[in-house]
């Protein structure tokens, strides 16, 4: 599994050749939130997120074998990469990288022996907390949200998967399951888009479509807050 896994150095920066970052060790690992991108189970661990070559001879191990923040999820079993970059630095030549295992990552989840999706970076405690994002679809809801609207989002329809956990949650009831996975999405959509067109961005329909927006609203709302991050020891 491991013959094509070797992580790429992206961009080189910092030290000039020669100089030894002031003759400091760093390794560091760093507390973060991470999400399967497979399951979608949040959970917390610590993963590496700088390191000096030639000063632990298990993390060049690791490196040279694949396995640096390399996890695998105890929800699903998915594995692969976390996609945070690790800065990499060699003491004696003063040279330094950044790595991100994104080729790696693709790798695995096109390989239909392997099928892994590796994990996302929701939030990291490198230097000061802050969210990572991979698109700015994401970026602009928290925007949205730090300006003070709600936090869920309008993207139907919603995942089965989801209706599930609403059902055993008790969020919802089967009549409501029924309506939202009976629903025609798509057109309901394009009425809303119709709508908000003639009255200035707002959209009241008056009837049962807004009793069908407001389900889905108060699923994903009760969902988002009731999935909970879960401990997850980083395996090396």
């Amino acid at each position: 599994m491991t013959a094509y896994l070797n992580i790429k150095f992206f961009s080189r920066i910092g030290a000039g050749k020669g100089e030894k970052f002031g003759g400091l060790i760093m390794n560091k690992k760093c507390e973060a939130i991470l999400k399967c991108d497979k399951c979608e189970t949040m959970f917390e661990t610590k993963i590496w997120t700088e390191i000096t070559v030639g000063e632990d001879p298990k993390l060049d191990h690791d490196i040279f074998q694949d396995r640096l923040n390399f996890l695998e999820c105890e929800t699903c079993g998915n594995f692969g990469y976390v996609l945070y970059p690790v800065t990499v630095n060699d003491k004696e030549s003063g040279e330094r990288a950044v790595a991100i295992p994104l080729f790696e990552n693709v790798a695995l989840s096109t390989d239909p022996e392997l099928a892994a999706d590796g994990f996302s970076v929701i939030e990291i405690t490198d230097k000061k907390p802050s969210k990572i994002f991979y698109d700015f679809e994401d970026l602009k809801t928290l925007i949205h949200v730090w300006q003070g609207g709600d936090d869920t989002s309008f993207d139907p329809p919603p995942a089965e998967r989801d209706i599930e956990e609403g059902l055993q949650k008790s969020i919802i009831n089967e009549n409501e399951a029924a309506i939202l996975r009976n629903t025609d999405w798509e057109k309901l959509r394009i009425q809303i888009n119709e709508q908000a067109d003639v009255n200035d961005g707002h959209c009241d329909f008056g009837d049962e479509r807004d009793v069908t927006i407001d389900l889905y609203l108060k699923l994903m709302s009760a969902l988002n807050y009731e999935r909970k991050v879960v401990p997850l020891p980083l395996r090396t």
